[in-house]
Parts: structure tokens; sequence; C-alpha cells
């Protein structure tokens, strides 16, 4: 009998040291969702849609200096930048939901980097700023409804967005992740976006995810 009183107030005890932990650990996990924007992004790279000729993005932020000579040269002035509080503040990038690359016959923005972040390229082939998914869930093609956006301003030939049974399919070999899909689509969210793969990265996940 007299031990059963300690085991219950060792319960209890114990059940209070409980409580105070998961408190503290709420705690913290509400802080760290709240912490300023910049905080996050300098533990946490974000994917941004660079302009044509961009270099890796780890070189990118080590070469770019900010300067305004590839916003200058965009001439329908789809370069913008990154605002401040962002580890990457200044920078240039596309918002390609709000105007894309208009994959424009002279890449300009390509051959005025001093810093050689962007690298001059000669033709439209020569880009590969990401390659476009397509969210099923969002797109009204999969849902029934005719919509041909994303195929019909596509700008590669052949189109790197194929319809198949009028549904928009991606082919990633031709895609140069202009974006001007994603500008296009009439969705919200988003039934097209562009995401930061290479084709080399696109074809290993594809790979691991056929194993």
């Amino acid at each position: 009998m007299t031990g059963e009183p300690l085991n219950r107030r060792a319960f209890f005890r114990k059940g209070l040291r409980d409580v105070a932990h998961t408190l503290v650990e709420a705690k913290e996990a509400i802080a760290n969702r709240t912490r300023p924007t910049a905080s996050v992004n300098e533990q946490s790279p974000l994917f941004r849609l660079r302009p044509p000729g961009a270099v890796e993005e780890t070189k990118f932020l080590e070469r770019c200096t900010s300067c305004d000579l590839c916003f200058d040269a965009c001439p329908v002035e789809c370069i913008q930048r990154v605002p401040e509080g962002m580890r990457d503040a200044g920078t240039p990038f596309i918002d390609a939901s709000e105007r894309a690359c208009a994959v424009c016959t002279d890449l300009n923005c390509t051959k005025v980097c001093p810093e050689d972040a962007l690298q001059p390229l000669e033709s439209w082939r020569e880009i590969q700023m990401g390659i476009a998914e397509v969210r099923e869930f969002a797109c009204i093609a999969f849902l029934g409804t005719t919509c041909r956006a994303c195929h019909d301003i596509c700008p590669t030939l052949p189109r790197a967005i194929t319809l198949q049974n009028s549904r928009p399919q991606v082919i990633p070999d031709l895609c140069i992740g202009c974006g001007l899909c994603e500008q296009a689509c009439p969705t919200q969210p988003k039934a097209i976006v562009v995401r930061d793969h290479s084709r080399d990265q696109w074809h290993a996940r594809q790979d691991a995810e056929e194993k």
C-alpha cells in the first residue's frame, strides 16, 4: 500500500513534465513559423526563375552584382528584382505567372552581364531556365473542359507541350522553361508551373520513380 501513492505521484509529475515539454516545443514551432522571411531564406534557398543564360544558382549568387544591365536589356520588362529582406535581394528573377520570358530573338539580357552570372546565348534552343510541370488537380483539361492555352503559346518548335486526349503533356527535352505557359494558364492556382529541374535532373527523378 505504501508504494501506490508514490507511484501515482511520480506518474503525475512525469505527466506535468511531458505537458511542459510539449508546450515548449509548440512555442518553438510557432516562433519558427513567424520568424521573418529573410531568416528562413538564409537557411532554405528558394527556387528563382532566373533570366535566360543563368549559371547554376550557387555560382549565380556569387557572381551577380545586382546591376541594372539585364533589367534594361529586357524588351518586355519581365525581369524583376528580388524584394528587400530576402537573402538574394536585388538579384534578377522572373515571375512567370505575372510576366514570363518572351523568348526574344536577340536574347540581349544574356549578353550584357559583366560578371558572367548570365552566359551569352545565340538561340532560344540554348535556353534551359527550368521545366514546366502540369498540376493535374488544377488543370481544367483534366476536368473535362477544353483548354489549349499552354499548348498554343509554347514557343518551341516542335512544341514542348503536346495534347494527349486534349490534356497537356510536357516533353522535358524540348522545354526551355520560359514560363509563357504558366502566364497563359487561366486557372488559380496555376495548373502548369516552371520548376527548377535541369533535363538531367528530371530524367534522374523519373528513373528513380519507376524503380
